[in-house]
């Protein structure tokens, strides 16, 4: 919460700057409330999840993020190297996830476990929700779960050790492994919401992104978000996640 505190402050004074007006930045308590805020236009920028961003067909403009030159994503299943975890052997494994609405830190996985022909509702054993990928790769680490997933920008052990390291440390690559790495989805997206008139969209629109179409965008976005440009994106762009909402309702 402190990291995400801080990181609002600083998108609230950058983004003031960029669009010319006073702007508070708040923080969801849950993906399901940022997903309602966005959807009911009760904020005007929002910061959306892939699942977020597919039920945002009212949104005036979406901008995917772009990180290490892709605008997609995936999700590792992680266990501890010393913990003796196969996904052979999930039998009353304890699961540490995401959010029941996170696809990189838990509907991905599950759909992966399910394509591989497990039922992880009755096969794994206690499945808690902490709120955030450090969370949940922490109670991994304590001993408190034998399972998580954490979003991954390719499926590269690089890539994955790179992930691990962001979330715990450098040293989390010396505990953590991945055991399989799922399919990808559309990234994270910046929308301006229906919360807006179109005319103020638009306004906005034009003093964080120049180019319609996206590109670098504003600095003070790139910081927050850990993006190094932003593609402009549709509600459309998201439909094959609305699989996953299934699973969503499951949890």
């Amino acid at each position: 919460m402190a990291r995400a505190r801080a990181r609002g402050e600083l998108l609230a004074a950058g983004l003031s700057q960029a669009v010319g007006r006073p702007l508070r930045v708040e923080i969801a308590t849950d993906y399901a409330d940022l997903t309602l805020r966005a959807r009911t236009g009760a904020v005007h920028l929002v910061w959306a999840p892939a699942m977020a961003c597919a039920h945002l067909e009212s949104a005036r403009a979406l901008y995917r993020v772009v990180r290490h030159g892709r605008d997609h994503y995936r999700s590792a299943l992680i266990a501890r190297r010393d913990g003796h975890v196969s996904l052979h052997a999930l039998a009353r494994v304890r699961a540490a996830w995401v959010d029941p609405l996170s696809l990189g830190g838990y509907l991905l996985a599950i759909e992966h476990l399910e394509e591989l022909g497990l039922e992880p509702f009755t096969t794994l054993g206690a499945q808690t929700f902490h709120g955030s990928h450090p969370a949940a790769l922490a109670a991994l680490l304590a001993g408190d779960a034998e399972l998580s997933a954490i979003s991954v920008a390719a499926e590269g052990d690089d890539d994955i050790v790179e992930a691990i390291a962001l979330h715990v440390g450098r040293a989390g690559p010396d505990h953590l492994h991945a055991l399989a790495v799922t399919r990808s989805v559309p990234s994270d997206a910046l929308a301006l919401t229906s919360g807006l008139s179109e005319d103020e969209a638009e306004e906005i629109r034009s003093r964080l992104f120049p180019d319609p179409e996206g590109g670098r965008g504003a600095s003070a976005l790139c910081l927050a978000m850990e993006s190094e440009g932003f593609v402009r994106a549709q509600a459309s762009d998201y439909e094959s996640v609305l699989s996953l909402d299934a699973i969503a309702r499951r949890a």
